[in-house]
């Protein structure tokens, strides 16, 4: 694990603010430490999964969402993959954003899944990210879907 950078720390913070006031009514804690700089998101009433964001390795932000689903984008200093991690966040926690599973069978054996996590898009979900077995060999059972119900 590296160090977090100084300038990066700073976008993560900038970040973690703005998804913190667009989701004001979620409980949350940030992280600061040398190591580490993360937004923290429990379980709770209106969030089915604890959600977790982090700067780590120095420009790598990371989305994960309970036991779920973990993926990573970089460099944090590209302002489109800070945005992508903003969008996704909310849009999971409010209810607009899934995640997708597929799971991977070969001669009946479960070999691993893939998880998606996904936003519409002109009306048809689009993969933003993906966690897991990547690749289509024509083996996958039908999809789970999981979208937070903000209102549960």
């Amino acid at each position: 694990m590296r160090r977090n950078l100084p300038g990066h720390a700073d976008m993560a913070r900038e970040l973690f603010s703005e998804i913190r006031s667009n989701v004001p009514h979620l409980e949350s804690t940030v992280i600061d430490g040398p190591e580490v700089y993360a937004l923290h998101f429990p379980e709770q009433n209106g969030l089915q999964f604890p959600v977790d964001v982090y700067l780590d390795n120095g420009d790598e932000l990371h989305i994960s969402i309970g036991d779920l689903f973990h993926c990573s984008w970089f460099p944090i200093t590209q302002r489109i993959k800070r945005d992508a991690v903003r969008d996704g966040v909310i849009g999971f926690m409010e209810g607009e954003w899934r995640l997708s599973f597929q799971e991977r069978k070969l001669f009946g054996w479960s070999v691993g899944r893939e998880a998606r996590f996904q936003c519409q898009v002109e009306g048809k979900w689009e993969t933003i990210g993906t966690d897991g077995l990547p690749w289509d060999a024509g083996l996958q059972e039908p999809a789970e879907e999981f979208t937070n119900n903000p209102d549960a």
